[in-house]
């Protein structure tokens, strides 16, 4: 029996980015960890935003750790990943899912949902953002938990929700 089977793969997206939470920036958008997380979607580190490099990078491992493949669209732009990903779009988050919020006309940033704290809050795990409520948004210094609501805001449109691998436990 596969070491795997009756496991789920999108609870594994979120215990594996668990393990990179604190990691921090030693320059603008520099650092080891962080230029390992580039370089696994844009082939190279070069200073790049990596909020959904860092996505990437982690479904990455779990595909590799299930032995299974994705369909969602492989792009550094949180728009282009949206647009092209539309079949994985849910309405309604689990822990796991890819969450995507547009900050500009193609700008755009992204985190893995972690759990619902109440009807219109929810948290995350985030790269290239800042610790606590204030300071970036995006553009931060490192990866960390983040708290956000389902409203969003003006500058931070809340676009959705995608489910990596299809599960039925």
């Amino acid at each position: 029996m596969p070491q795997n089977q009756g496991r789920n793969p999108n609870l594994r997206i979120l215990g594996l980015s668990k393990g990179f939470v604190g990691i921090q920036e030693i320059g603008n958008n520099v650092g080891p960890e962080i230029e390992e997380i580039q370089k696994a979607i844009f082939g190279i580190a070069d200073s790049q935003a990596y909020c959904m490099a860092f996505i990437h990078f982690i479904i990455g491992k779990v595909e590799k750790e299930f032995e299974i493949k994705s369909t969602i669209h492989v792009s550094g732009s949180v728009l282009q990943t949206w647009l092209n990903s539309m079949t994985l779009k849910v309405d309604v988050p689990e822990p796991g899912d890819v969450v995507l919020w547009q900050t500009g006309e193609w700008s755009g940033h992204a985190g893995i949902f972690r759990k619902h704290r109440s009807i219109e809050i929810f948290e995350t795990i985030e790269a290239n953002t800042s610790s606590g409520s204030q300071g970036s948004q995006r553009e931060g210094d490192g990866i960390y938990p983040r708290v956000r609501t389902f409203r969003g805001g003006r500058k931070f449109e809340l676009k959705g929700f995608l489910r990596v691998f299809p599960w039925k436990g």
